[in-house]
């Protein structure tokens, strides 16, 4: 009977840790899909792109544009 009651004890305590698996397996699997629906949203949203866009146009090097002389000098002749 010893045997008997023992693998009857281990087989719940596989059950519940087989329960206990499923449900944190499930929580995981719903957070990843609530997470990849939240991110495609934000990043299809026009605000972020047009966050991403400004961000973009700040880095853009623009080169100096030299200021005009106030006065010339004299005319080159031909």
């Amino acid at each position: 009977m010893t045997g008997t009651n023992a693998l009857k004890k281990a087989s719940r305590i596989m059950a519940k840790i087989s329960q206990i698996l499923s449900i944190l397996s499930f929580i995981i699997s719903a957070s990843m899909l609530g997470a990849g629906v939240y991110g495609y949203m934000m990043v299809t949203s026009d605000d972020f792109k047009e966050k991403m866009i400004q961000q973009v146009i700040d880095k853009i090097p623009l080169p100096e544009v030299p200021k005009l002389p106030k006065s010339t000098g004299n005319v080159i002749p031909f």
